[in-house]
């Protein structure tokens, strides 16, 4: 049996639209009304909806203006088509960064990432966790993994201990 395509596979324009509709989304998500739109982008409220009512032909510049003019920014992601056979939906990706603390860039993601463990004695080791989310059993001397600041994190690397809290 011949594995079905999803319907953005079958033409370039039905991805462009299905990309463009995914940003007016977000844009009306963000947005009050299209007429403060209209204002913060300086022309008329009728050509802020022409715009959004044909999103297959955003440019990556219309995109960029538009996301401005309600205070956020436009990222261009790729990511391999093996692993899923459908687009991936952009809140994904906003909520995984979210998850991670909005790093700005990797040295962010790595300083955010270095992680200790308090032990259920209070004493302060390093740790190294593959996992989102591992629970503390204060009764076993189970650890949690934190920033020191409450936030489990989602992976980590070796400490610094010159960063660790006195203790």
């Amino acid at each position: 049996m011949k594995k079905r395509t999803h319907w953005t596979e079958e033409k370039v324009e039905n991805y462009l639209f299905k990309i463009g509709a995914d940003f007016v989304s977000q844009v009306l998500e963000n947005v009050s009304s299209k007429a403060e739109l209209a204002k913060n982008l300086k022309i008329s409220k009728s050509a802020v909806s022409q715009t959004l009512n044909n999103p297959g032909n955003l440019t990556l510049e219309t995109m960029i203006k538009y996301a401005r003019a309600i205070g956020m920014k436009v990222n261009v992601v790729l990511y391999d088509k093996n692993k899923s056979d459908r687009p991936v939906h952009p809140n994904i990706f906003r909520e995984c960064w979210e998850q991670q603390n909005q790093p700005r860039d990797f040295f962010d993601l790595e300083q955010q990432n270095q992680a200790f463990a308090i032990t259920a004695s209070g004493k302060i080791t390093k740790k190294e966790s593959r996992f989102l989310y591992e629970p503390s059993d204060a009764s076993s001397g189970g650890v949690m993994p934190t920033l020191g600041n409450g936030k489990v994190i989602s992976a980590a690397s070796t400490v610094d201990e010159r960063r660790l809290p006195n203790g």
